[in-house]
């Protein structure tokens, strides 16, 4: 399947389906959707749904593709956790459903971690969460999952460790999403990154660049991070999805010119160390 390079929502500092509008009317036509979008404005988790609901209605209306969608971070199903991993699974699957009627192909999930569930049954948990998730998108034939390597929080800061996740649950419907920036934060060169990720086909990578300390979301080639490493890494390029996960706090018809640069930069990075 060809590589897509994809704007993401939470380039635009606006509501989800105002974000979706000015990423249209910018020439994208395929998009990330991102709950950040939705945190930033502070809205109350109970109405989270809706504003992805209203985001995926207002995609289809002018004809943009949402194929992948960044679910609300694990703060959110531990609210659905403190009851049982049934009810927190649940609630995901009511995500997954609505994610896949409106033509997402990837939803996005932080795992658990270690601090918020305590180190003996982090491994455990994350386990059953994901593989009741997977199990229910494949009996459904719904969107893949795919858990992304954290920025800071153990032990899913960890890329061998996410990928010995996603391989203890076999399924075909989970998958690993790389974020290139929370890597970078966390000590990685692409040589390592290659190294954890042999064996296996990341769906989607998170692009994005920092200075190793923080996690800014800055243009690929601002920061640290060296990009000629990571575009010689197969894993890497043949990924399905990458998303221009960068950070713009100027006026939103502005920050969509961000977004253009950014997957303008992408491609023509994988385009110059694939030569």
């Amino acid at each position: 399947m060809e590589m897509l390079v994809l704007a993401s929502t939470r380039t635009i500092p606006a509501m989800l389906p105002e974000s979706i509008r000015i990423l249209y009317e910018a020439g994208f036509d395929s998009v990330d959707v991102s709950y950040n979008n939705i945190e930033r404005f502070d809205i109350d988790y109970p109405s989270a749904y809706s504003y992805f609901r209203a985001a995926l209605q207002e995609a289809s209306r002018l004809g943009v593709k949402p194929l992948t969608l960044h679910a609300p971070w694990e703060e959110y199903y531990l609210i659905m956790l403190g009851k049982n991993i049934e009810y927190a699974v649940e609630e995901a699957r009511i995500l997954l459903d609505m994610a896949y009627s409106y033509g997402v192909d990837v939803v996005v999930f932080h795992p658990f971690s270690a601090q918020r569930v305590g180190e003996s049954r982090v491994v455990w948990l994350n386990k059953k969460f994901f593989a009741l998730l997977a199990d229910y998108s494949e009996h459904e034939g719904l969107s893949i999952v795919a858990i992304e390597n954290a920025e800071r929080r153990k032990p899913w800061n960890s890329i061998a460790a996410i990928t010995s996740l996603a391989r203890s649950v076999g399924s075909q419907r989970l998958s690993v999403c790389i974020d290139v920036g929370h890597a970078n934060i966390n000590g990685y060169t692409p040589q390592r990154i290659g190294e954890e990720l042999e064996g296996v086909e990341p769906i989607c990578i998170h692009i994005h660049d920092n200075d190793g300390r923080e996690d800014k979301h800055e243009l690929p080639g601002t920061g640290t991070i060296d990009w000629e490493g990571i575009a010689s890494l197969e894993s890497i390029v043949t990924a399905r999805y990458h998303v221009a996960e960068v950070d713009c706090n100027g006026s939103p018809r502005l920050c969509a010119v961000k977004a253009r640069i950014a997957t303008t930069v992408i491609s023509q990075l994988y385009l110059k160390y694939q030569a």
